[in-house]
Order: C-alpha cells, then structure tokens, then sequence
C-alpha cells in the first residue's frame, strides 16, 4: 500500500486504510484490498477519507472524488467537464472535509472547491483575500472545520485561510510568530482540531503552531522540548520532526515526531515525562493518528505498516509516583499489604504507600526512605496500627503508625544499631530477639499474631512488652525431619484458621496448640523437588500450589497428592508469582510472562496483557494484594495497576457481529451477477435466496474487535432448524451442507472476548428454494411413476417366478436330457458287445468253414451278419443324434476327391440293389476339384441318402451328379422312385420321423444327414413332383493348394470292388465300434517268428477275448488271457510277455490304472501296451497316453485295424533286441 495516508471508520465499524498504493478494508481477521480499476476504484492513489455524518465514505484521489456504496462494495466516481485527465492537476483532489448543509470541502492542486451533494455539482470557491496575488493558484494542502461552522484551509506556502460556511468571507494568516518573532507562515504540512476548536498547523519542517483566538494569530508550541525556559535551543530536535497531532476525549495530546510518540496530558508535565517513557516506540514517526469508536488508537505509517494502541481502559487505573524521581517502572516492588485507607508497599528503595482514591505513590516520612533499605515483606497488624516489616540486613521491624516509631527486632545488637547511629532519632530502638539474623516472612492470622520466619524456624510474637526486657516471642519446634536447609516462602491462613507453610521442603501446616510443625507434601515427591512458592485457598475451599520451577496445581488434602488440573497446562513452565480470586470466583494468576485468568466454571484461561489495558506482562513476588473493594492490585515492571475485575466482563459485553464475507463451494460469490445468490453485500444484505445448486455455502464473520480479534468466541442459531444456540468457539466461519429447502433465519453473537455474551444478535434470513424434482407437482408426477413402476414390478416379478419356474424345469429338462444322452451312449455301448460278439463270431465261423458248408449255409451265415450291420446302423444313429444334440460332434475336415468317395459308397451299397433292378449312376467327373469336408461323415451322408432312394425305388436309376462355380459344388441325389407327397417335405428332415409306415428304420437319416451338411456350412432341399424325388446339398470346395495332395477314396476304404460276395462296411464315421465284416485282403503280412510272440489279451468280456484271440491266431500269436487288471499284474509277475492289449473299462482295476502299474516296472519299449476302447475322445486318448499306453484302438475291433497295429510293435521289439544281440556275421 506504501505510505498509510488516512484512516478511517465506515458506519458499519469496518477500518479503512488510504494509501499511497491502494485502500484497505480490516475486519479483524483479513484485509480486503482495493487497487485502481477494482470494484470501480478510479486511482490506487487515495490522499484523505472522509465519513460524512449519514454514514457515506468518501475519498480524495489524484483522479477525483469518489465514494463507497456499502450495498454493492463498489465505488462511484464524479469526473466533472473539462477535468478528464490529471495532467493540470484538476482532479488531484488531497483533501476533504463535511461543510454545512450536506457541502463537501475539497483541496488540491487547482485551489478550493465546494460540492453540493444534493445537486452533484462541483464550483470552485475563487480566493481572493484584499488582493493577494497567486492565492488563486494556490495548492491546498488540509482543510479543518471548527464548531463555529468556519474552514481553516492551508495552503501549501501562501498561509492559512479561514472561510466562511459558504466561502465569501475569508481572512488570510500569512504570518507566525515564534518565540514573540513574526515570521513568514512556513510550508504547511497539515491543519488539526483540538478538544477547545483551536486550529493547530503543523510545518513541513516539523513545527508546530497553534491559533490563539486572544491575539487573533498562530503562536509556535515547542512540543518536543526543543527550546529551554530561557530560549536556548536544545540539541535533542536536530532531525525531530512532528509528523502527526492527535486530540482524545480526555484531552491528551499524542505527538507523533521521528524520535517517538510524546503524551502531554492537559495536567503536569511529570505525567507526560512518565507515559513518553513508557509508550517511546508505538507511534514513532506516524503519518497519522486515528481513534476509532472504541477509542482505540490507530497509527499509520510510511512504512504502510499500522499500530494500534488502547487508551480508554476507565477502570484500570496506571499508578504514577509523583514525589520522586522514581518512577514506578524503575521501582522493585517486593510486598505490598493493605491497612486502614492505603496500601502499603515495600520496595528496593524503601516504604511507599497509596491513598486508596488516588492514583500517585507517596514516601512515608522515616528513615525507611534510605534507597539502601528493602522490605520483602510486610503486613499490617490492624488491632495495634502498626506495620510489620522485613527489611533486608535489619531484620524484624515494627513500625508504630501511631507515633512513627520503629523497633527493630535483632539478634545482632551491632548491625541494627547502625540505623540508631546513623539516624540519631529517639523514635528508633533495637531489641534483641532470638529469632534469627535473616528473617523472610511476616505475617498475620486471624487471631492478630504475628509470625516470623527466618533462617531458624518459625516464631510467634506473644505481645507487647517492657522496654528492658527481652520480646516474647514463641519458636515452633522443629520435626527432626526438616533439613537444616529448610526455609519458609510463604505463609497462609484458610478458612478453618488452619496455618499453611509454604517452603523449600515442601508444604507444612503449623498445630497452634502444640506449636509444631505438621508435614503434607514433601520435596521428595517428583513435581515437588524444589517445594512450594505460594499457598491460596479459593470460595470452594481448594487449597491451591504454586511451584518454584513453574506450575500451579490443586493439594488433595484427603489423599495427600498434588493434582494438576488439565485447563492450566499452559502454566506448567510459567512461574507463579501470586495467586488471588475475584468476587466472581475467577482465580487470577500473576506469572513471570503475564496476567492469567481463570474461569473454573467453563475452565477457560486467558492471559490478559496491553491490549487489555494492563500495564505490561510482568508481575512481582508478593506484590498483588485484593482490596476490600473487591479491586485487585499487581505489581508489573512499569508499575503498579489496579483494576476492577468485572470490568473485563461489562466493557464490552455488547459487540455486534458483522457478516464480512459469503462463499459458495469455497469460493466468495460476487455481487449482482446472474450466477450469485446475493444482490448487494452480505454485509447490509437482509437475506439471500439459494438454489438447490447451493449445496455447499459459508459464512464469514467479525466482532470487530481490533485490540484481539481471535480473543471472540461465536456461537449461532439457524431458526427453523436448530431449537438451541451453537457455539463455534473461536472460529469465525460457518459452513452448511446440503441445507434442506425452506425459510430460516441464521442468527449469530459474539462475546466481549472474556466469555460474557452480549445480547447483540445479527440476523440474516435465508431461503432455500426446493429443487424442481421436490415440488408438488413433481410428487405427483412421482405417485403416477411409482405406481407404474409397482405395477410393473408385480409384473416382473411374476414373470420371473414364471420364468424362475420356467428356467427351474429347463434345468430339469437338460438334466433329464443328459441323462437320456448319457443313458443311450451307454446302452449303445452296451449292444455293441453282445452285437459285435455275434457278428464278429459269425464271421470267424464264415472264414473256416467257407470252404466246407454249402452256398445256402453261407447265405444263412450272411444273413446273421446283415442282421448285425443294420443292430450297428441304428446303434450308431442314436449315438450321432446324441452328439449333434449336445454339439459335440466334431468335424476333421479335408480335400475330398468326391467322384471316387461316390465310388466306394456304391461299392458299400451294392448288396441292397443286388435284388432290384436298379442302376446307381455316378454322373461327376473324374477331374473334378475335390471337396474341402470330413470324408467319414461326408460318406455317412452319401450312404443314407443314396440308401433311402435305394429302399423307396423299385426299380430304375439312382443317379448321382454335381456341378461347381468358384467356391462351392452343388451334389444332387435322383432316383425315380415313388417320390414324396408335398405336404410331408417340410417334415421329413424331423427326428424320428419315418418316410413311410411300412418302411423299418427309426427315422433319424434324414434329420442326421441334415445337421452333417449344416456342420460342413452347406444347406440341404428335397424336391418332388410325386414321381422320382432329387435331393441337393452344397460343399465348400478345397484350398487350391490341397488339391493334388489328396488320396484316392479307395486307399482310405480299401478294394472293395470283389466280384465275390461283397462284405461291407456301412459305417465309415467316427463311431465307437467298427463291425468285422468286411473282405479283408492279404496284405497284411505276419512277422517274422510271430508264433514265439506272446499277447496278454485283458478284459473282462469273455466274448471280446474271444475274438481277439481269433483275430491274433491268424498271426499265430501265442495268446495269455486276464479277466481284470489285478489279474493282469499276477500274470505278468509269473510270465514273459511281449504285448499287452488292455480294456479300459474293467471292474477293479482299470485299464489306465493298470497300465500305471505296469510302467512301475517295465518301460514303453520293454512292454507296449495297446489300449481298447469303445469310446473315441480326446479325453480318453489323453488318458491312455498320459498313463503309458503304447497305441490305441477303438472298438469294433477289426483284423485291419488290430493286426497292423500288433505287426508295428512286434517288429518294433524285434528290432529293439537285434540291437541289444547282433548276430555274428
């Protein structure tokens, strides 16, 4: 801010600050600083502030005038015609003053103005006073108005003009007179008013000049002493200049000078000389001096810093001594004692005492004035009029107040009887005592006995005695416990007349009957290792401590214990000079560090200082008495202070609370904007309405206290709300979330900072609109919605039962199902066994007696095995339509050549048209591009079409043909049979749904050769005109690089065009078993010396045994037999055996399991073992590998699928012993 130019007091009670760099506003807590441009400030530049008396702040600036408008914390500026810049000074106003009838007085560097604030016009007031030159142009530097209503202008170097209330009249003061010279009337600097309306100039220079009424003339003042009586000037005012005058209430002028802040109280000129003396750093060099309405001092500075000082404390007395040079700060204060109207107190330099009205200590007439004399302590024996007194190096005295005598109590006759030397005076005498050389403490009881304490012990002053004899005073016997160390700091008497000893040792109390000592608390204990300063017992009859080393505590008389209360932690390292109660129970403690009060009821501490008109910090042993005013007396180091303690309580029990500042999220809402709540400032505002956005809102707030603005404490009452007030402490913030919509009023109050609340209430309505969703019209909107939503979720709700109950039974159902799947895969497997024992014996029994029976009998062995081929058909169509069900079918798909798989299929198909005359016709090319299709399940789908023509054909052709574009072929089955109905063509390809009534057949074909082709990604039609049916499917054709690494069909399938009777295999898929019907050429070479080859063949079904046996004797293997695995085991213990081809299921053991046994003690190569399988999986082909299986084969077995097999690893072993034993060549 620079230079503090002005301060001043808005009508609210806010400080403002003008400065040479901005204006400032003080609550107490923060500064709110205004710079040019903001809030419509028109200059950073303010050089005076002016309230006028309706409460308006207005400023001079070197850009015009300007005022405050309070609602809207902005600023209005008048710019007057022909004045829109600053360069001719214009508008550089550097003054103001309130005229009459509501005139501002304004000056600066374009002379004098007047503005009529009814009319908003600005005239300027032409200075023209018998004729003076320049007076026109003349700079005005300050402007005063007197209680005549008259202006006092100062110009910058032509003088003083007074004026008239409308400027017509005007006198010009060119001249001053110092010292009885006339001269030229100095630079000016400033015009100030005192008490009496007499018109004070201060210079540049620093002079000052006061206007005297009597002689009609500004006469010099030397406030700074810088002349003596006789007119010689001093050397103490080179460089010492007056910079700021101030008048208070009282009268007392403050002079702000570069050396200091000089007081000259309208009485002696000793006040002034002890208050500059105290006060010679606040205020030095101030630029000015304000006192606002609590009569507080303000001082503002170039340095742009700001002292505030309190002067009107009313019943806190600062005592001054006034009959010595001594002042009371240069005084060493020990005891102090009250008796009859004064208090008497002992001091380094003698006896002094105080009238109990007046304000200034006195000398009591005695030889005790000597500076070289100091009484720790004294007390007042009211029954005789006398004081006693400790005095340092004479002991024990007792001073008659009656007759000013002194007897001096010693037990060295020649040290006291210096006094008597010294002195010569027949009122002092000596009398020998034996209470010691060095005593500490005098005191008084209840009962007027006076106690003595010194370097021996304790001793009580029985009475008056005669003047030769020796005093009678009474030691107390010592308990041999006490140290020869032991002395007394203090003594107190309770309420019960018990007799405290506070001392080194630790606490005593005195048993008046026995005249002994009684120990309570000894130094021994942790707290208590120095012992005991100070005894006090309070209204409650608590018996409290103070500490040596510092601290102060509570003494458990029951229990003996120390007790020190949580609330005065703070004065644990503080030491504790005196303790005292006021009447309204508060305990005050005088500390080494300051004045501490403390409230029991609340438990509050506070520490009281300047800022609350005490004299300073310091207090003083024994030296802080309460009078029987109830008014309590300290000592500090700048005197002594006495005080009303109630006054703490009433001075300011009334302050009013002042909302500073309005937030929302945390952030100060501006003023009149769309986005704010608030239309003016929440200062004057009396409510605001928030919105629903407004979840988050704060308020700041102030007691405007200046002295000690966090010495407050707030409390609150949201009406509407809260039934209760709520305090807040010290925190001078509120923060509401989430406010409720409605109307409340927010009610806050402060204390006077001493914890009296005054009845003060600030009130601001507030109004929290509902949102729209809340409104009644929403809430019925809301009915209607949840009346649906009910509705809908009875809806819902029943049905997901329905659908729980619905889900419920399709878990059933699938269960139900997979038990069905499981259910006809195991009785397929089931069949198989007994169905492939049949046909497989039947062929056996064909292969050796082919040559014996007749062609009928062979037919008749044909017929059983065709009987068994269409058991395995159906078989194998329930096991296909359990995997397409489930999705478990899986396709490896290939390059199929597609003309010659026709082939094989036709081969496969020749025995069903051998008795028909019927022609199969295969229509594709040779070179046709092959198929990209699984060739098992491809045939599947070729066999039970081309079947189903063949079944419902009696004769003609059954043709088969394709045709192909760029990635798909298109295959179509013809038969000119007796073709379908049209309405039975949509049904056809349904499970189990029979062509014809009279056909055999489970009806599955279709509907399984329709899922193959939907697996391949192909589609499938039926056409029919009622003769002759076409069937059409499609194929993705094979990769073009597969095409010429495809087998021919016939070396997947084998020879199958025999001339003979064709044996056939009509299942060519992936089923669990394969019947053993079909030719089997000889190609199939036995190795060499198979008969001295040993298979163990193990399973549980003697049939299957059976036929292995039959299918390994065509090899003359020699064969072992094992019905289970634990069989198995016990015969490979007590046998060599080359081979093992092991069931997988078997009771006990199983096959896997057995195997495992088996590798625990023979390796891969050492013993194959060919696992047997009804079920083809990976799984199970996993599981025989991981449990050490040699090969697998899956069921049915068949000469070509066991005897290459069995080949492969008996040359494997053959080869494997030719290494381990080559023969010799």
């Amino acid at each position: 801010m620079g230079k503090i130019n002005a301060i001043a007091q808005d009508e609210i009670g806010f400080i403002w600050f003008g400065g040479e760099n901005g204006l400032a506003r003080y609550d107490g807590y923060k500064i709110k600083l205004f710079q040019k441009s903001d809030a419509g400030l028109i200059s950073s530049r303010i050089n005076d502030i002016h309230v006028s008396v309706d409460g308006v702040m207005w400023l001079a600036t070197p850009h015009g005038l300007s005022r405050y408008d309070a609602e809207l914390e902005s600023f209005r500026s008048d710019v007057y015609p022909g004045s829109h810049t600053s360069r001719d000074g214009s508008n550089n106003f550097l003054c103001l003053e309130e005229g009459l009838q509501r005139r501002l007085w304004l000056g600066g560097e374009s002379g004098l103005f007047i503005y009529d604030r009814d009319t908003q016009s600005l005239n300027q007031i032409k200075l023209d006073v018998f004729g003076v030159a320049n007076l026109k142009n003349a700079v005005i530097q300050s402007i005063v108005k007197d209680i005549y209503g008259r202006v006092w202008v100062a110009t910058q170097s032509m003088g003083v003009i007074m004026l008239d209330s409308v400027g017509d009249d005007q006198s010009l003061f060119s001249f001053v007179y110092k010292n009885g010279q006339k001269l030229a009337a100095p630079m000016a600097a400033k015009l100030y008013l005192d008490n009496n309306s007499a018109v004070w100039l201060t210079s540049v220079e620093g002079e000052a000049y006061r206007f005297s009424r009597a002689s009609n003339r500004f006469e010099f003042v030397d406030l700074l002493g810088c002349t003596s009586r006789a007119g010689v000037a001093r050397n103490n005012c080179e460089h010492n200049t007056i910079t700021s005058l101030f008048w208070d209430n009282n009268g007392v002028l403050y002079a702000s000078s570069q050396r200091g802040l000089s007081v000259h109280y309208p009485v002696t000129a000793e006040q002034a000389a002890v208050e500059q003396a105290a006060t010679n750093k606040v205020g030095t060099e101030a630029s000015v001096i304000f006192k606002d309405k609590e009569s507080n001092l303000w001082f503002g500075y170039s340095s742009a810093e700001v002292d505030i000082a309190r002067r009107d404390t009313r019943r806190i007395t600062r005592i001054i001594q006034a009959t010595s040079a001594d002042s009371p700060s240069e005084l060493n204060i020990l005891s102090a004692t009250e008796g009859g109207d004064r208090i008497w107190f002992g001091t380094d330099r003698g006896l002094l005492y105080l009238e109990k009205n007046a304000n200034t200590l006195q000398s009591f007439p005695t030889v005790l004035n000597d500076r070289s004399y100091k009484i720790h302590s004294l007390v007042h024996d009211g029954q005789r009029n006398d004081l006693w007194l400790v005095i340092d190096g004479l002991g024990l005295a007792r001073l008659s107040l009656r007759d000013d005598s002194l007897r001096i109590y010693s037990a060295s006759l020649s040290a006291s009887g210096k006094i008597v030397n010294n002195v010569g005076s027949a009122k002092v005498s000596v009398r020998p005592s034996e209470i010691g050389v060095a005593p500490s403490v005098v005191f008084q009881d209840s009962r007027s006995d006076i106690w003595v304490a010194s370097e021996l012990g304790l001793a009580r002053f029985a009475g008056d005695e005669a003047a030769d004899s020796k005093p009678s005073f009474m030691s107390l016997a010592m308990p041999p416990s006490v140290p020869s160390t032991w002395r007394v700091k203090a003594l107190y008497e309770d309420r019960d007349q018990q007799l405290w000893v506070a001392s080194n040792d630790g606490l005593y109390h005195i048993d008046r009957e026995k005249m002994t000592l009684v120990p309570h608390l000894r130094s021994f204990a942790a707290k208590l290792n120095r012992g005991i300063k100070t005894v006090f017992e309070d209204s409650q009859r608590r018996l409290w401590l103070s500490l040596p080393h510092g601290g102060v505590g509570l003494y458990d008389r029951q229990n003996s214990a120390f007790i020190e209360p949580p609330q005065l932690a703070m004065l644990s390292d503080l030491l504790i000079h005196q303790i005292l109660e006021d009447n309204a129970g508060n305990l005050w403690f005088a500390s080494n560090t300051g004045l501490f009060r403390y409230d029991d009821k609340v438990g509050k501490l506070q520490l009281l200082g300047k800022k609350d008109g005490l004299g300073t910090n310091l207090g003083t042993t024994n030296a802080a008495i309460k009078l029987d005013s109830g008014e309590l007396l300290f000592a500090t180091e700048s005197g002594l202070t006495r005080f009303d303690p109630a006054w703490f309580d009433k001075h300011a029990a009334s302050r009013t609370t002042v909302l500073t500042d309005f937030k929302i999220f945390n952030k100060s809402a501006e003023i009149g904007t769309e986005q704010s709540p608030i239309e003016m400032s929440i200062t004057v505002s009396p409510g605001i309405v928030l919105s629903h956005k407004d979840s988050v809102v704060t308020f700041e707030f102030s007691a405007l206290n200046y002295l000690k603005p966090g010495a407050n404490q707030y409390a609150y009452r949201l009406q509407g709300r809260d039934s209760q007030w709520q305090t807040l402490g010290y925190e001078n913030q509120l923060t509401f979330a989430n406010l409720a919509p409605g109307n409340y009023d927010l009610m806050l109050k402060a204390d006077n900072g001493y914890g009296i609340w005054g009845d003060r209430i600030t009130k601001l309505n507030l109004v929290v609109n509902m949102p729209w969703w809340k409104a009644w019209w929403a809430y019925a909107v809301y009915l209607v919605l949840l009346a649906l939503v009910i509705f809908a979720a009875s809806l819902v709700t029943s049905r997901f039962r329905a659908y729980g109950r619905q889900k419920s039974l399709n878990l059933r159902l699938q269960e139900l199902d997979k038990l069905k799947d499981e259910f006809l895969v195991n009785t397929s497997h089931e069949l198989r066994m007994p169905v492939n024992g049949m046909v497989g014996v039947a062929e056996a029994l064909k292969h050796e007696v082919r040559d014996k029976i007749s062609k009928d009998q062979l037919k008749k062995i044909d017929v059983i095995m065709a009987c068994g081929h269409n058991l395995f058909t159906l078989i194998d169509d329930i096991l296909d339509y359990s995997q397409l069900t489930d999705g478990s079918l899986k396709l490896n798909r290939e390059a199929v050549d597609l003309y010659k798989l026709i082939d094989v299929v036709f081969s496969l198909l020749e025995s069903l048209v051998a008795a028909k005359p019927i022609i199969l016709v295969n229509a594709l090319s040779p070179n046709m591009p092959r198929v990209f299709a699984d060739e098992n399940r491809l045939s599947q789908v070729l066999i039970n079409l081309v079947g189903n023509a063949i079944k419902f054909s009696e004769k003609g052709y059954i043709t088969v043909g394709a045709s192909y574009s760029e990635d798909r072929v298109l295959i179509s089955v013809e038969d000119n049979g007796a073709g379908i109905a049209p309405e039975r063509l949509e049904t056809i390809f349904e499970p189990f749904h029979q062509l014809g009534s009279a056909k055999e057949g489970m009806g599955l074909g279709l509907y399984i050769t329709q899922k193959l082709i939907h697996l391949h990604g192909g589609d499938i039609q039926v056409k029919s005109q009622g003769i002759g049916t076409e069937v059409l499917f499609d194929l993705e054709l094979a990769p073009e690089t597969s095409q010429e690494t495809v087998l021919p069909a016939h070396s997947v399938i084998g020879d199958l065009n025999t001339t003979d009777d064709i044996e056939t295999d009509t299942r060519i898929g992936d089923g669990e078993q394969m019947f053993i019907g079909e030719s089997m050429p000889e190609l199939i070479a036995a190795p060499q010396d198979s008969r001295d080859f040993i298979v163990l063949i193990v399973d549980d079904d003697p049939v299957n045994r059976m036929i292995l046996q039959g299918v390994l004797a065509i090899h003359d293997y020699k064969v072992l037999e094992a019905h289970n695995g634990d069989d198995a085991l016990k015969i490979l213990e007590q046998n060599r055996v080359d081979l093992v081809i092991l069931d997988v299921m078997m009771p006990g053991l199983s096959g896997y399991e057995a195997c495992a046994k088996i590798r625990e003690k023979y390796t891969l190569h050492q013993l194959p073992v060919i696992f047997l399988s009804a079920r083809n999986s990976d799984k199970d082909l996993f599981n025989g590998y991981n449990a050490g299986g040699n090969e697998f084969i899956f069921k049915p077995v068949t000469r070509s699928n066991l005897l290459p097999k069995v080949a492969v690893q008996v040359r494997l072993q053959q080869a494997i012993n030719a290494e381990k034993h080559p023969i010799a060549e």
